[in-house]
């Protein structure tokens, strides 16, 4: 099976996932593959993003804190991705991915880089089109995992 498994759902219907939910949904990716991997990191969409910054702590606190970089915030001490095909935040979705993706996720080059010059249909100037083909799949499913909202 070449998709994230879903690991967690939300306990209300079409809402966001509490800060407790969040924490325990985390913690179905194993320590050791939260420790080790490189690029360990949240995907989501930044509608998801943007509603997850309304959510507070119990103490009060924001759950997404700001990183050194303004695009890249922190959740839960890991850094937070934008994957705008996951989508928004709505029942029956799920729009919040977690894991080690250097560990659980391959990435491989099917064909070459191949480029192309466009000499007469930009003539007296010239063009220059690259392409390359890539494909993906989960290498090791329990490394990473998919939180869904409930339906």
């Amino acid at each position: 099976m070449n998709k994230v498994t879903t690991r967690a759902t939300t306990a209300s219907t079409g809402a966001l996932p509490t800060y407790a939910e969040l924490q325990e949904f985390m913690r179905t990716v194993p320590p050791q593959y939260r420790s080790q991997g490189v690029n360990t990191a949240w995907l989501m969409s930044d509608s998801t993003f943007g509603q997850l910054r309304a959510i507070l702590t119990s103490t009060g606190f924001p759950l997404l804190w700001p990183a050194n970089d303004k695009d890249s915030p922190d959740l839960l001490g890991y850094p937070v991705k934008y994957a705008p095909s996951l989508g928004d935040a709505t029942a029956g979705t799920v729009p919040i991915l977690f894991g080690a993706w250097d560990l659980g996720f391959a990435v491989r080059q099917v064909r070459g880089l191949q480029f192309r010059i466009l000499n007469e249909k930009y003539f007296p100037n010239v063009a220059v089109a690259g392409s390359i083909r890539l494909d993906s799949h989960i290498t090791q499913a329990v490394a990473t995992a998919g939180l869904a909202i409930h339906a």
